[in-house]
Protein backbone atom coordinates (compact mmCIF):
# COMPACT_ATOMS: atom_id res chain seq x y z
CA UNK A 1 0.00 0.00 0.00
CA UNK A 2 1.11 3.12 -0.87
CA UNK A 3 0.33 6.08 1.63
CA UNK A 4 0.88 9.49 -0.50
CA UNK A 5 1.69 12.26 2.50
CA UNK A 6 3.03 15.97 2.89
CA UNK A 7 6.14 15.05 4.88
CA UNK A 8 5.51 18.52 7.16
CA UNK A 9 1.86 17.25 7.94
CA UNK A 10 1.57 13.57 8.43
CA UNK A 11 -1.82 12.01 8.98
CA UNK A 12 -1.55 10.93 12.38
CA UNK A 13 -4.12 8.00 11.05
CA UNK A 14 -0.97 6.65 8.75
CA UNK A 15 1.68 6.86 11.13
CA UNK A 16 -0.02 4.96 13.40
CA UNK A 17 -0.97 1.98 10.29
CA UNK A 18 2.86 2.11 9.69
CA UNK A 19 3.84 1.71 13.27
CA UNK A 20 1.07 -1.43 14.05
CA UNK A 21 2.47 -2.80 10.61
CA UNK A 22 6.62 -2.64 11.83
CA UNK A 23 5.76 -4.03 15.30
CA UNK A 24 4.12 -6.93 13.52
CA UNK A 25 7.23 -7.37 12.00
CA UNK A 26 6.16 -6.04 8.45
CA UNK A 27 8.69 -4.00 5.94
CA UNK A 28 8.34 -0.18 5.12
CA UNK A 29 9.84 1.16 2.26
CA UNK A 30 10.65 5.22 2.46
CA UNK A 31 12.94 7.33 1.12
CA UNK A 32 15.76 8.33 2.66
CA UNK A 33 18.82 11.15 1.66
CA UNK A 34 20.56 8.46 -0.63
CA UNK A 35 18.39 6.13 -1.73
CA UNK A 36 15.00 4.39 -1.38
CA UNK A 37 15.22 2.33 1.72
CA UNK A 38 13.54 -0.88 3.16
CA UNK A 39 13.30 -0.40 6.65
CA UNK A 40 11.69 -2.72 9.64
CA UNK A 41 11.73 -2.82 13.35
CA UNK A 42 15.48 -4.39 14.53
CA UNK A 43 13.34 -6.05 17.37
CA UNK A 44 9.55 -7.14 15.73
CA UNK A 45 9.89 -11.30 15.71
CA UNK A 46 11.12 -12.26 12.13
CA UNK A 47 11.82 -8.77 11.03
CA UNK A 48 15.62 -8.66 10.53
CA UNK A 49 14.91 -12.26 9.14
CA UNK A 50 12.10 -10.90 6.64
CA UNK A 51 15.08 -8.17 5.75
CA UNK A 52 17.89 -10.59 4.89
CA UNK A 53 15.67 -12.57 2.98
CA UNK A 54 14.11 -9.51 0.51
CA UNK A 55 17.79 -8.70 -0.11
CA UNK A 56 19.32 -12.02 -0.46
CA UNK A 57 22.28 -10.32 1.72
CA UNK A 58 24.52 -12.50 3.56
CA UNK A 59 24.76 -12.91 7.37
CA UNK A 60 28.03 -10.77 6.91
CA UNK A 61 26.22 -8.06 5.46
CA UNK A 62 25.37 -4.49 7.47
CA UNK A 63 21.95 -2.94 7.66
CA UNK A 64 22.16 0.85 8.91
CA UNK A 65 19.81 2.16 12.07
CA UNK A 66 17.83 4.87 11.36
CA UNK A 67 17.83 7.56 14.93
CA UNK A 68 15.92 10.64 15.01
CA UNK A 69 18.72 12.09 18.37
CA UNK A 70 22.10 11.19 19.55
CA UNK A 71 19.97 9.80 22.66
CA UNK A 72 18.22 7.52 21.04
CA UNK A 73 21.45 6.26 19.49
CA UNK A 74 23.25 6.03 22.61
CA UNK A 75 20.87 2.70 23.61
CA UNK A 76 22.30 0.94 20.93
CA UNK A 77 25.97 1.90 20.08
CA UNK A 78 28.57 3.13 22.31
CA UNK A 79 29.08 7.09 22.01
CA UNK A 80 31.90 8.58 24.34
CA UNK A 81 31.55 12.13 25.69
CA UNK A 82 34.25 13.28 23.15
CA UNK A 83 33.19 11.68 20.48
CA UNK A 84 29.33 13.04 20.95
CA UNK A 85 30.69 16.92 21.14
CA UNK A 86 32.51 15.87 17.73
CA UNK A 87 29.47 14.42 15.55
CA UNK A 88 26.81 16.87 17.46
CA UNK A 89 27.26 19.60 14.84
CA UNK A 90 27.31 17.13 11.88
CA UNK A 91 24.04 15.54 12.12
CA UNK A 92 21.66 15.04 11.00
CA UNK A 93 23.48 14.56 7.93
CA UNK A 94 24.74 12.55 4.79
CA UNK A 95 27.00 10.44 6.84
CA UNK A 96 26.97 6.72 8.29
CA UNK A 97 28.58 6.62 11.67
CA UNK A 98 30.16 3.15 12.88
CA UNK A 99 29.98 2.43 16.26
CA UNK A 100 30.65 -0.34 19.02
CA UNK A 101 27.46 -1.88 19.15
CA UNK A 102 25.32 -3.06 22.18
CA UNK A 103 24.47 -6.20 23.42
CA UNK A 104 20.76 -5.31 22.52
CA UNK A 105 21.96 -4.49 18.72
CA UNK A 106 24.26 -7.47 18.54
CA UNK A 107 22.08 -10.26 19.55
CA UNK A 108 19.95 -8.89 17.21
CA UNK A 109 22.03 -8.16 13.97
CA UNK A 110 23.86 -11.42 12.36
CA UNK A 111 26.98 -9.49 11.35
CA UNK A 112 27.02 -7.35 14.85
CA UNK A 113 27.40 -10.76 16.16
CA UNK A 114 30.73 -10.97 14.46
CA UNK A 115 32.41 -7.82 14.69
CA UNK A 116 30.70 -6.14 17.37
CA UNK A 117 29.88 -3.01 15.26
CA UNK A 118 26.92 -0.95 13.85
CA UNK A 119 25.85 1.66 11.75
CA UNK A 120 23.94 4.75 12.77
CA UNK A 121 22.43 6.93 10.40
CA UNK A 122 20.65 10.68 11.30
CA UNK A 123 18.76 11.46 8.24
CA UNK A 124 17.98 15.24 7.61
CA UNK A 125 14.41 16.19 6.87
CA UNK A 126 11.08 16.45 8.04
CA UNK A 127 9.90 12.86 6.57
CA UNK A 128 12.38 10.46 8.83
CA UNK A 129 12.59 12.76 11.65
CA UNK A 130 8.55 12.64 12.23
CA UNK A 131 8.24 9.06 11.36
CA UNK A 132 11.31 7.54 13.86
CA UNK A 133 10.28 9.86 16.42
CA UNK A 134 6.16 8.92 16.45
CA UNK A 135 7.66 5.04 16.61
CA UNK A 136 9.44 5.98 19.42
CA UNK A 137 12.04 2.99 18.13
CA UNK A 138 14.57 3.13 15.14
CA UNK A 139 14.39 1.63 12.06
CA UNK A 140 16.71 -0.57 10.50
CA UNK A 141 17.22 -0.23 6.47
CA UNK A 142 18.94 -1.28 3.52
CA UNK A 143 18.40 0.27 -0.24
CA UNK A 144 16.12 -0.74 -2.62
CA UNK A 145 18.32 -1.97 -5.91
CA UNK A 146 17.17 -1.74 -9.18
CA UNK A 147 18.64 -5.42 -9.05
CA UNK A 148 15.74 -5.76 -6.59
CA UNK A 149 13.12 -4.56 -8.70
CA UNK A 150 14.38 -6.35 -11.30
CA UNK A 151 15.51 -3.52 -13.81
CA UNK A 152 19.10 -2.83 -15.19
CA UNK A 153 21.16 -0.73 -13.19
CA UNK A 154 20.89 2.15 -15.88
CA UNK A 155 17.12 1.90 -16.37
CA UNK A 156 16.03 5.42 -14.68
CA UNK A 157 14.70 6.44 -11.64
CA UNK A 158 13.45 4.60 -8.93
CA UNK A 159 9.44 5.17 -8.38
CA UNK A 160 6.97 3.92 -5.01
CA UNK A 161 4.98 2.25 -7.87
CA UNK A 162 7.87 0.23 -9.36
CA UNK A 163 8.41 -0.50 -5.66
CA UNK A 164 4.57 -2.09 -5.15
CA UNK A 165 4.86 -3.76 -8.47
CA UNK A 166 8.08 -5.77 -7.65
CA UNK A 167 7.18 -5.77 -4.02
CA UNK A 168 4.17 -6.02 -2.77
CA UNK A 169 3.97 -9.12 -1.24
CA UNK A 170 7.38 -8.62 0.87
CA UNK A 171 6.76 -4.85 1.32
CA UNK A 172 3.47 -3.85 3.41
CA UNK A 173 3.50 0.09 3.27
CA UNK A 174 5.30 2.76 1.27
CA UNK A 175 5.49 5.94 1.89
CA UNK A 176 5.78 8.10 -0.76
CA UNK A 177 5.92 12.44 0.08
CA UNK A 178 6.17 13.37 -3.57
CA UNK A 179 9.25 15.11 -4.75
CA UNK A 180 12.41 14.13 -3.16
CA UNK A 181 16.24 14.34 -4.43
CA UNK A 182 18.91 11.94 -3.42
CA UNK A 183 22.40 13.33 -3.20
CA UNK A 184 24.80 10.33 -3.30
CA UNK A 185 26.66 7.79 -1.17
CA UNK A 186 27.13 8.84 2.46
CA UNK A 187 30.26 9.86 4.34
CA UNK A 188 31.50 7.03 6.08
CA UNK A 189 33.04 7.67 9.50
CA UNK A 190 34.78 4.71 12.07
CA UNK A 191 34.34 5.57 15.30
CA UNK A 192 34.50 1.78 16.83
CA UNK A 193 37.97 2.23 17.77
CA UNK A 194 37.73 4.53 20.14
CA UNK A 195 40.35 6.90 19.06
CA UNK A 196 38.72 9.44 17.13
CA UNK A 197 36.58 8.86 13.97
CA UNK A 198 38.51 7.35 10.62
CA UNK A 199 36.66 8.22 7.69
CA UNK A 200 36.63 5.36 5.38
CA UNK A 201 34.71 6.46 2.68
CA UNK A 202 34.57 9.91 1.29
CA UNK A 203 30.60 11.06 -0.15
CA UNK A 204 28.01 13.24 0.53
CA UNK A 205 28.71 14.26 4.02
CA UNK A 206 30.61 17.31 4.50
CA UNK A 207 32.47 17.88 8.04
Amino acid sequence: MIHYVNERNIDDRILSEVKEALEKGEILAVPGDTNWLLTCNPFAKGAVEKLYQLKKEKTSHHFAILCSSLSQATDYAYIDNSTFRQIKSCIPGHFTLIFKAKKIISKTLKASKSDHQVGIRFIPGALMTTLIEFLGFPLLCTHVTRELLGMPEDGGDIYSYLIEESLSHQVSHIIDPGEFEFVGPTTVIDFSSGDGGEITRNGSGKL
